[in-house]
């Protein structure tokens, strides 16, 4: 005797299921930003600054290295760093090497990039060059 398999029907469809999948996902996302703005708020994470330690600029290699200026306390320092390796340490620079401009780098949040970004496009929206 063959066993006939019947499809199980969704309590109030798939436009119910599409909607509360829609709310879930909302829902996910308001609590992933409410998170990740108390976290910076507080300096959590990866963004925090330390009392001694500051990296300065990261410029990457390739995939796998990069190069990193970091303070420690007076010093500069130029190191190599890369996967599954330790940091080297290429140069000390005497503070006063530095440009005024990499040293104090402006951060932007992300809305002000974006507003820059968007001011960059012309009026009907493309892009300039």
């Amino acid at each position: 005797m063959p066993v006939v398999l019947q499809a199980a029907e969704l309590p109030g469809g798939y436009g119910a299921a599409l909607l509360q999948g829609l709310l879930s996902l909302g829902a996910v996302c308001l609590l992933a930003w409410v998170l990740l703005r108390w976290g910076a708020r507080y300096r959590l994470g990866v963004g925090g600054r330390g009392r001694h330690l500051e990296v300065i600029e990261r410029v990457p290699l390739d995939a796998r290295r990069a190069l990193v200026l970091v303070r420690v306390g007076e010093s500069v320092l130029l190191l190599g760093v890369g996967e599954g390796a330790a940091p080297r340490l290429i140069k000390e620079l005497p503070p006063g090497e530095l440009p005024a401009d990499s040293v104090a780098a402006e951060r932007r949040s992300f809305a002000e990039v974006l507003a820059a970004m968007r001011g960059a496009r012309g009026a009907d929206g493309e892009d300039p060059g």
